[in-house]
């Protein structure tokens, strides 16, 4: 049940994130407080994020929660296509034995951003974010053919 409320807290705080992106009002609306994860300075913790009953990947801790908000934030929103599409991208990319830890990080960072972009009605979308966040994740997978693949089912849904 704790889960539960805490993934209805931060979705109600993604959204009135949003808002306050939309309208340039900042700090009218107050925010659930939500206890932060105590960070530890030399290790990772490293979790699986679910959808759906299905394994979207290992991924850095704080990333994965915001990622697995977003994505639940698409589906119910009518986005269910581009929200597979970036949970087979996010696990290819944890799956991916060619990129070290930190690249993994990145693209993850990226693809939050991105994602809850994304999300966001398209006049509310800013095209210039999500050109730079393509070409960050575009080149950092270049080389990695799985994920070239994995990519184009969501650059399919990229319209800028």
């Amino acid at each position: 049940m704790q889960a539960r409320d805490r993934m209805i807290k931060e979705e109600i705080n993604f959204l009135i994130g949003q808002a306050e992106a939309a309208t340039g009002l900042y700090d009218v609306v107050p925010r659930y407080e939500l206890p932060r994860p105590v960070l530890r300075q030399h290790t990772t913790n490293v979790h699986n994020v679910k959808v759906d009953n299905s394994v979207v990947g290992a991924i850095n801790t704080g990333s994965a929660d915001k990622i697995r908000v977003v994505l639940n934030y698409m589906k119910k929103s009518g986005n269910a296509k581009l929200q597979e599409s970036i949970g087979a991208f996010t696990q290819g990319v944890s799956e991916d034995k060619s990129l070290t830890e930190e690249l993994k990080t990145e693209i993850a960072d990226q693809l939050l951003i991105l994602s809850g972009q994304l999300a966001c009605k398209e006049e509310l979308q800013s095209r210039g974010v999500i050109k730079a966040l393509v070409a960050g994740i575009e080149r950092v997978i270049a080389n990695a053919a799985n994920l070239v693949t994995l990519w184009a089912a969501v650059r399919q849904y990229l319209h800028f």
